[in-house]
């Protein structure tokens, strides 16, 4: 016997993300090729153990924070370089996760002052659909595990969710394989009477 798993929430290309000790919400792009997220953060001193920087989005003092270590990283533009890491807690997707790792860079000349990566990502168990945003309408929820029960899904319904098998990157279960089937079938074309 099956036991249903459970929901898993769909997010798109952004989300609002609330660093829960500075009680402030920070709108996030979503980077599934990032394994770490980035902070926006200038004036960064790294003395011993501790880091301090200027986050405007968090706070208008300096914050001071325990070093965590460091991340390298790389870009076409910049080459190799270390960024400090720090760890917080954050609200994300409706879940509170503790003790989060975020590098910080000045992202001054990008466009989102912060980046989710795969570690938030992989705690907060999400699903990314990049058409979420600009969808004025989200397909039904995919909540039981019997593919039986979408033979009412629209043309709609079934594009938008055979997009998101193609876009997400993520194990099918043996339950999502049978769905996808059940959605192949419908598309198949009818054998003539």
């Amino acid at each position: 016997m099956n036991t249903p798993a459970p929901q898993q929430t769909v997010i798109g290309n952004t989300l609002d993300v609330t660093f829960i000790s500075f009680n402030k919400t920070i709108e996030a792009k979503i980077d599934t090729g990032a394994d770490t997220c980035s902070l926006h953060a200038t004036n960064i001193k790294v003395s011993g153990q501790q880091v301090s920087f200027s986050c405007d989005a968090l706070s208008s003092n300096v914050i001071t924070l325990p070093l965590q270590g460091t991340q390298e990283v790389h870009s076409a533009d910049a080459g190799g370089v270390q960024r400090p890491i720090v760890v917080l807690d954050i609200m994300f997707a409706g879940k509170e996760l503790k003790e989060m790792t975020f590098n910080l860079n000045d992202r001054s000349n990008m466009d989102s002052r912060l980046l989710i990566g795969q570690n938030v990502l992989k705690a907060a168990d999400v699903l990314i659909d990049p058409t979420a945003d600009d969808a004025e309408e989200q397909p039904p929820v995919l909540e039981s595990t019997d593919p039986s029960e979408y033979t009412g899904l629209t043309e709609e319904d079934l594009h938008i969710i055979e997009q998101r098998y193609r876009n997400i990157d993520c194990v099918m279960t043996e339950n999502l394989r049978q769905i996808k089937e059940l959605i192949d079938s419908k598309r198949a074309p009818k054998a003539k009477k």
